[in-house]
């Protein structure tokens, strides 16, 4: 391999990139093996042909646009040239361009034909794998060049080419590494899987004819995560694990993390692999947190290796009870996802439940409509008699998410741009910059919009191509129908305040004018579980049509909260009864005078209609519209009028503040007694149509309860109050009586009077609240 030059391995490139057979592909890969590499130079070549898993090498810190300003300084041309240009605007389509548009290494090498011919470099493989490791290594952009500039006096466009696409990490060879790891060896994908070291599968499976024992994992070795295979629905995941005991899980949005301990950094476990997910933990309100502030956390949800031993082989179940007795939660810094365990007890007031064991396909769908109305990201479904393993993607963990089912509600949001592609879509515009209205005045049509999110996935070829073809040549604005994941992020790459999570383009809006696109006070204020397409139906099937942004034809706006109007409907129509939309008006927060003479003649004063029955709901938010009347005598005067039976009124006008004596309060069964008596009392004091206040501010009757036969003063209970109370007392005249005096009132059904039952102010100077 020292002397083999790389042309050779560019020709095997060439081949395997034209050839559609993978068993070909497969055949050519094996035979340069083993004619053109000896066994202690496998890595030499596996590395260039596989340079994504390449762990030897770091990263080289190029992607196009860098690698397109190098190149340019290497070859040592103007960046005003036009195959400068032609370098910096790869993606972009033209008479020049031609098929390469979209395609770096392609565009890269028609610049570089142009100053190194086509003659065959003699650079061999060992020095392209020196040169590398140079670039990898150069600390700033000059040291990257002047490799690069080397590399290029060693080689033609073609060999340049291939360069550029190992640098970039993407061959594009049309054969899959698991191919070539088979072809290498029956067991290099199973041994690669549980160290991730391409340069031990190359030196360990030299011989392709002898099996390798398979190998455990071990501790300071990443291990490729087990995955998780996409359902679409809960009732199909359900089927696919029926009959087996299921634990789901809240899929968090983090990043998928591997915690490797060796040694004695943490106290409470020396040597162990954690699986789990890196989020942010958020200190001021003890939740977990968008990435960006404060502090990290991990959430370790598997366990796979234990002081010696490997656990994999054993089932979920089993795994989930070691995590528990072997690692111990820090909060705000690492927590475990189990059943019953860590996260779910600690989890904050109102948060969900984060793991559970599911016994039905009711368990998972309401599992999952707390996840989501918690605005997380999906759940798995795991098999708890499952084993884990590397890499795989199977039935034995499965991951439900919304846009899997059916995204958030549809938004109708207008092109203001696009993206050119890359690839088979090189040259042409492959995503679409779309934007949001600013509410215009008044009826007139939006005169400002702003970026809102980038979208390309959801329509074919075909469809992409028509709408691209409608928009030239002066780019016409078209309205886009997208959904997306339900939650929205914070944007700090878009115009807009927010931006939407995996955006996909449900259809085009033909049918719409580019001025009925949704605007930003709309989205902003957007019900998050309200769901758009169900009121768009609503409105259509009752006559009416809809518009997303506040123009001079529309007529009514229907709003999710007081604070701000989230819908607009053009026409009334006859509209069925429901909680947003309400033809009685109980729900309108502002009527226009056209409204509200149509209203007149369907509803009276208190939105009660003239036509239609009521139920109970209804009766009460009736009641509730009816102005209060504001003078309490008043309303205590016709409730004594008009009350059927005297006992029901005779406390009518008053209002009773309750207060224990002080000879009460050292004993506790007297003070119990008492208790229970006024319990008694207040309810008797409410069927009899008064009050009981908890402040003597408002009241009218200051009762002392005390013991039978025990005479109290009123020194001892205004000893107990406060200054400002002892002053109301007073200077209001209030009633201060025994607790006798409220049950003689009850048994004889009258009020009487309060002059027999009155507490006596004696020694009322020496209390000085005669001064103020």
């Amino acid at each position: 391999m020292s002397s083999t030059k790389f042309h050779v391995m560019c020709s095997l490139f060439n081949w395997m990139q034209k050839s559609k057979s993978s068993a070909k592909k497969r055949s050519k890969f094996r035979k340069f093996i083993d004619n053109f590499c000896k066994p202690s130079d496998y890595f030499s070549a596996i590395r260039l042909i596989l340079p994504s898993l390449d762990r030897e090498r770091g990263s080289y810190g190029l992607k196009e646009s860098v690698l397109a300003t190098c190149l340019i300084d290497a070859l040592g041309i103007s960046r005003e040239s036009s195959d400068a240009i032609r370098l910096i605007n790869w993606r972009k389509g033209g008479a020049k361009t031609g098929a390469s548009a979209g395609n770096f290494s392609q565009v890269a090498a028609e610049v570089l034909q142009l100053r190194q011919g086509t003659t065959s470099g003699e650079l061999t493989i060992k020095e392209l794998n020196d040169m590398l490791d140079r670039l990898a290594s150069s600390e700033n952009r000059a040291e990257k060049t002047s490799v690069l500039s080397e590399l290029i006096q060693k080689t033609n466009a073609q060999e340049m080419k291939w360069i550029v696409m190992i640098i970039l990490k993407d061959l594009k060879l049309g054969t899959s590494e698991k191919s070539i790891f088979h072809e290498f060896h029956p067991d290099a994908e199973d041994l690669f899987n549980v160290t991730c070291d391409l340069k031990l599968v190359c030196e360990k499976l030299s011989d392709r004819s002898q099996r390798h024992k398979r190998q455990d994992i071990e501790v300071g070795k990443p291990v490729r995560p087990q995955l998780a295979l996409r359902v679409s629905n809960a009732a199909g995941a359900w089927k696919k694990l029926h009959g087996k005991e299921v634990v789901v899980e809240c899929k968090f949005d983090g990043d998928r993390i591997q915690i490797h301990k060796n040694g004695e950094d943490i106290h409470f476990f020396s040597r162990c692999i954690l699986d789990g997910e890196m989020l942010v933990w958020d200190t001021s309100t003890n939740r977990f947190a968008e990435f960006g502030s404060n502090q990290e956390i991990d959430v370790a949800f598997d366990i796979l290796y234990v002081g010696d031993t490997s656990v994999i082989h054993q089932s979920l179940k089993e795994r989930h009870e070691l995590i528990r007795k072997v690692v111990k939660p820090i909060k705000g810094r690492l927590e475990i996802l189990v059943p019953n365990g860590s996260t779910n007890v600690q989890r904050p007031s109102g948060e969900p439940c984060w793991s559970r064991i599911a016994y039905s396909v009711d368990d998972v769908e309401r599992f999952f409509k707390e996840i989501i109305d918690n605005r997380d990201e999906g759940i798995v479904l795991k098999d708890l008699a499952s084993k884990w393993e590397p890499s795989d993607r199977s039935i034995k963990w499965l991951k439900l998410k919304p846009e899997y089912i059916r995204a958030g509600s549809d938004l109708d949001v207008l092109i203001i741009g696009g993206y050119y592609g890359s690839g088979r879509r090189g040259g042409e515009v492959a995503q679409f910059l779309v934007g949001l209205a600013e509410r215009p005045t008044t009826n007139s049509y939006p005169r400002r919009f702003i970026s809102f999110c980038r979208v390309g996935t959801g329509l074919s070829d075909e469809e992409l191509d028509a709408v691209v073809t409608k928009l030239k040549p002066y780019f016409r604005s078209i309205i886009l129908s997208i959904n997306s994941d339900i939650r929205t992020i914070r944007s700090e790459v878009f115009s807009a305040p927010y931006s939407l999570r995996f955006p996909r383009i449900d259809r085009v809006r033909y049918d719409k004018p580019w001025h009925e696109c949704l605007d930003v006070q709309y989205f902003v204020n957007l019900p998050p579980t309200q769901s758009l397409d169900s009121l768009h139906r609503l409105v259509a099937e009752n006559g009416g049509t809809s518009s997303m942004n506040l123009n001079n034809t529309v007529t009514h706006c229907i709003a999710a909260e007081s604070k701000a109007v989230t819908y607009l409907c053009k026409k009334a129509g006859i509209i069925r009864e429901c909680e947003i939309i309400d033809l009685c008006g109980r729900y309108f927060l502002h009527l226009s005078e056209q409204s509200k003479k149509l209203l007149e003649e369907e509803i009276d004063e208190y939105s009660d209609s003239y036509f239609l029955d009521l139920d109970i709901v209804d009766l009460k938010q009736l009641l509730n519209n009816v102005d209060r009347l504001e003078d309490s005598k008043s309303v205590d005067y016709y409730k004594k009028k008009y009350c059927p039976k005297d006992k029901w009124s005779c406390f009518t006008g008053c209002c009773i503040y309750f207060h224990l004596s002080t000879q009460s309060l050292r004993n506790p069964v007297s003070k119990a007694l008492l208790e229970l008596a006024r319990r008694r009392l207040k309810l008797e004091v409410s069927m009899g149509g008064g009050k009981v206040c908890s402040s003597l501010s408002q009241a009218t009757h200051l009762v002392i309860q005390s013991l039978l036969f025990v005479d109290v003063g009123i020194a001892g209970p205004l000893n107990s109050f406060s200054t400002t109370d002892v002053h109301h007392i007073c200077n209001n005249k209030m009633h201060v009586v025994g607790s006798q005096w409220l049950e003689d009132s009850i048994e004889s059904s009258q009020r009487l009077s309060e002059d027999t039952y009155s507490i006596k102010l004696e020694g009322l100077e020496d209390l000085n609240v005669g001064e103020w």
